[in-house]
């Protein structure tokens, strides 16, 4: 019988220190910069420009609470339809999903800082009434610093009607994570 215990004690002992030996010690860290809520960038910016001419910094002021307006209602909107939504989630599960950093981690024992410094919706002048989402990514890894504006940096993003995200909770939640999706895959040339 004390064979027994102390062959279990073995195997279980030897079993924890090889998992440990082959489990990578790799990383990625996720966190937001200076804005932590979702932002908007669109109407209130050019009606505010439009004002300044004839009311100075107030009319600046009323562009910027218009687009703060704008913001809150869409994060109150994506909050009801996903209870759990948290940006710095989502670029996670994005990561997880996407197998090429999985295995990279795995294999080469790298640390990788990210950090969103803006996420939320923004409109497109030229487009009338559209809008994207809107992510700036600064990633940190393997002796390389990389920043990506989306969707400034991609040639065709995906737009939609400003009512639309704004009355459609799913549109603007898929929207944001097609857009960490993009980013993502557009990140993988830091990794190589």
């Amino acid at each position: 019988m004390k064979f027994f215990s102390f062959y279990l004690m073995f195997l279980l002992t030897a079993t924890l220190l090889s998992s440990c030996a082959t489990h990578s010690k790799s990383s990625w860290q996720i966190k937001t910069g200076d804005r932590t809520t979702l932002a908007f960038s669109g109407k209130g910016a050019a009606a505010g420009m439009m004002m300044d001419a004839y009311m100075g910094g107030a009319g600046i002021a009323i562009g910027i609470a218009i687009d703060e307006g704008i913001a809150k209602d869409i994060a109150t909107d994506i909050k009801k339809y996903s209870p759990d939504f948290n940006i710095v989630s989502m670029v996670e599960s994005q990561l997880s999903k996407q197998s090429f950093y999985v295995h990279f981690f795995k294999r080469n024992n790298v640390s990788t800082q990210v950090v969103i410094e803006a996420y939320g919706f923004h409109t497109f002048p030229s487009e009338g009434d559209k809008a994207s989402a809107w992510l700036k990514m600064h990633f940190i890894s393997n002796g390389k610093d990389v920043f990506i504006n989306y969707p400034a940096d991609f040639s065709s993003p995906t737009l939609a009607e400003l009512n639309d995200i704004k009355t459609n909770p799913k549109l603007a939640y898929g929207l944001l994570n097609n857009a960490v999706a993009e980013v993502l895959l557009r990140q993988k040339e830091i990794f190589k």
